[in-house]
């Protein structure tokens, strides 16, 4: 997908571009900020998927503000993507 989309790795961290027109490309599944039913089924994801993140599941929800959101995918009632990312419109840049 970062190919595809032209992003630029520039060091261990990578630093990605994306335009609000591109979305539909990318997203295939309708997404939207969790909702507490999901809670544990993404703090288990989370937590079994990434044990060494920055942030564990119940953190990213703790955090969980007008800047700082966990976004969902799901399908039949069930969780399938999240995504934690951290806003600061001041600059016009987010961290994911």
């Amino acid at each position: 997908m970062a190919e595809g989309l032209g992003f630029v790795h520039q060091s261990v961290q990578s630093i990605l571009g994306f335009a609000r027109k591109d979305v539909k490309k990318v997203i295939g599944e309708p997404i939207q900020e969790i909702t507490p039913e999901y809670y544990s089924a993404m703090k288990e994801l989370h937590d079994q998927t990434f044990p060494g993140s920055y942030y564990n599941g119940s953190q990213m929800i703790e955090r969980m503000n007008d800047f700082n959101k966990v976004m969902m995918t799901s399908e039949d009632g069930l969780l399938t993507g999240y995504i934690y990312a951290e806003a600061e419109p001041e600059f016009g840049e987010a961290s994911i």
